[in-house]
């Protein structure tokens, strides 16, 4: 694979980035190793979803029936459904699992297929599940999944998530607009607005939403306004984030995606390595703004404790496992990043105290 150069703005040494397939033959050499830290209480003590696994075949045929094509068959299985759904939501009922799983694998598609192409855009009002005339693979698919949600959720909580996944999709454009931008004049925005952008893009808003719902909750929209919680919310989208683009630095820059550790190197001038390391300081801290933040929030009136405890652990639980899926994706695990001549080791730990 080619060696990619990413040269610092600001005078910074030069440093040689190369991308390696995993499958070709590695020389050895020296590693340049590098921990993702996660309290321990943030690993759920039930550990995986015991419904996951046998789920995944049903999630397959779900997408068959709504036919979508071989290609498309086989990059939802690519998706590792049962990983996707079973290591960062392990206390979902059968029947939770089987919605969520289905909710979740049909947006990678989607974003993969459509919204990373502009090809389509979310519409307010979605379509009925029961006339398929002129309706796409995933117009079907999305109006079941929804269909499923309001024969147990209010209309009020639909909306919110209705326009969860709206904001999504615009800043999903927005990005796609960018790596047009990249790809075509070589800029990329700085750092910080890209930040936001990730924090926009990688979904946990609406995650969230259906984390309320695994736990048959509502909570009222004035908790969601509370700054506390809205801090939380986007918290949970920064480490999600920010764990997505360190294990998928070999993947994107193979690929030609904008990436954060790009971002620094060429925004601001550092070294891949201090790049990296700058984003680990993030997520450290973002850690524990959240179990900090998380105290305040479970004693905000007009809603239980315990069922705001319950959430902002199902939080945790996802957010470390989303990392780890990404952290075991196979199409992220497909390429090696060397630096200087040194392979990035990237593990993901967790230690037993906070």
């Amino acid at each position: 694979m080619p060696t990619v150069f990413l040269p610092p703005l600001r005078g910074a040494q030069r440093q040689q980035i190369e991308v390696r397939s995993r499958s070709a033959l590695e020389a050895c050499g020296s590693t340049l190793r590098f921990d993702l830290h996660f309290p321990g209480h943030w690993r759920a003590p039930s550990g995986r979803n015991p419904c996951a696994a046998a789920m995944e075949q049903e999630v397959l045929d779900w997408f068959a029936g709504l036919g979508c094509t071989a290609a498309e068959l086989e990059r939802v299985q690519g998706f590792s459904v049962s990983n996707y759904v079973g290591q960062p939501f392990p206390r979902l009922s059968r029947e939770r699992t089987l919605l969520v799983g289905k909710f979740m694998a049909m947006w990678l598609l989607w974003d993969d297929i459509q919204v990373e192409r502009l090809q389509r855009m979310w519409s307010h009002g979605l379509p009925d599940p029961d006339s398929p005339a002129q309706m796409s693979r995933f117009d079907r698919g999305w109006g079941q999944l929804f269909a499923d949600l309001a024969r147990r959720r209010s209309a009020g909580w639909m909306r919110a998530l209705n326009q969860g996944m709206a904001d999504w999709c615009r800043a999903a454009t927005r990005e796609a607009n960018v790596m047009r931008q990249w790809h075509g004049l070589g800029r990329l925005p700085d750092f910080s607005a890209q930040l936001e952008l990730r924090i926009a893009t990688i979904g946990m808003y609406v995650a969230l939403r259906l984390l309320e719902d695994a736990c048959d909750q509502e909570f009222p929209d004035s908790f969601h306004a509370r700054p506390a919680v809205r801090h939380l919310a986007r918290l949970s989208n920064l480490l999600v984030g920010l764990g997505s683009d360190l294990f998928s630095l070999g993947k994107d820059l193979a690929g030609g995606q904008i990436n954060l550790v790009l971002a620094l190197t060429q925004g601001q001038g550092l070294s891949a390595e201090e790049a990296i390391r700058r984003l680990l300081e993030l997520h450290r801290q973002a850690i524990g703004e959240y179990d900090a933040l998380a105290d305040e929030a479970e004693a905000l009136p007009g809603v239980a404790a315990a069922d705001v405890r319950r959430w902002l652990d199902d939080i945790r639980y996802a957010t470390l496992g989303l990392t780890l899926w990404e952290s075991q994706s196979p199409r992220c695990r497909e390429h090696a990043v060397w630096i200087d001549g040194r392979k990035m080791a990237l593990d993901l730990v967790w230690r037993e105290t906070a």
